[in-house]
């Protein structure tokens, strides 16, 4: 964070931004959307994460599907399985990304380093270029004003109207195709375990509270717009209240622990609307949901 900037924490099922920032960002949902102008750095998780908009800073993404169509004043660092800079991506700096899929178009103003299973580079990069993967091509419209330099278990296709300006340097191996391989395990064995992690977490919370389970994922059935439309209020208004508070000194320490029960809170409604939501696919198939303790964990 700069000296004499604000960081704004912003967490949610969906977070978009599409106003003017001062200072840095940090944002996690499922969907991420930074359509602003940001003066000071950003950091954006979450499963789909898209950015626009002007960055003064630096930009970091991390999500299953990557997106950036922004102008970038900082470098940019980009983490997913699928990860795309747009035709209109704009990068002063260098970039480094990894993930199965990359697609690189748009202009980077420096060095671009890429570790991916398939790599595509469409656009121009004014330094060098330094790619790891098992399949990589050179389109076109590749502009490339340093040297390139990839390493695969085979060579890159490389259309011969490219413009490289260096030198074009093979390194074969099996690396990137291994490390490719190990990246996949381990995203699906972290899939496998945050999975496991939900389960278990229920589980719990269906025999340490089964009658607060029950009953709210009753009164969820009984009146789910309202239900709905409460959730929503605290969903969006508690991460507001808790950015309002971040910016002034004495309010600190109640927002971290206005943070945690946020999360208590998110998880406790996340495992309720779970429960209501297999009470009514029981109903449809004729089936008696949560007469017992197997049930309501099933």
């Amino acid at each position: 964070m700069f000296p004499g900037h604000t960081r704004n924490a912003l967490e949610g099922r969906v977070v978009d931004l599409r106003s003017t920032i001062e200072g840095d960002v940090v944002a996690m949902g499922g969907d991420v959307i930074v359509d602003s102008a940001v003066s000071g750095d950003v950091l954006v998780m979450g499963g789909s994460v898209v950015s626009d908009g002007e960055i003064r800073g630096k930009l970091r993404m991390m999500g299953g599907e990557v997106i950036n169509r922004a102008a970038v004043l900082g470098s940019l660092l980009a983490v997913g399985g699928d990860v795309e800079l747009d035709a209109v991506s704009r990068i002063a700096g260098g970039a480094r990304l990894a993930g199965a899929r990359l697609m690189v178009d748009g202009i980077i103003g420096d060095d671009l380093e890429a570790l991916g299973r398939r790599i595509t580079v469409a656009g121009e990069i004014a330094g060098d270029t330094t790619l790891r993967g098992v399949k990589i091509t050179i389109l076109e419209s590749a502009k490339i004003g340093g040297n390139l330099t990839y390493e695969s278990g085979q060579e890159a296709d490389i259309h011969p109207d490219a413009e490289i300006a260096g030198d074009v340097i093979f390194i074969h191996s099996e690396m990137p195709a291994r490390a490719a391989g190990r990246a996949m395990f381990a995203f699906g064995a972290a899939w496998l375990v945050f999975v496991a992690s939900l389960m278990l977490l229920g589980t719990v919370q269906v025999l340490l509270l089964p009658n607060f389970t029950t009953d709210t994922a009753k009164t969820i059935a009984g009146a789910p717009w309202k239900s709905l439309g409460v959730g929503l209020v605290v969903f969006i208004g508690v991460p507001v209240v808790m950015v309002i508070l971040a910016v002034t000194v004495i309010g600190l320490s109640l927002t971290i622990v206005l943070g945690a029960l946020y999360l208590v809170a998110a998880a406790f409604g996340y495992f309720v609307s779970a429960v209501a939501v297999g009470r009514l696919g029981a109903r449809l198939i004729r089936k008696q949901a949560g007469a017992t303790v197997a049930g309501r964990i099933a």
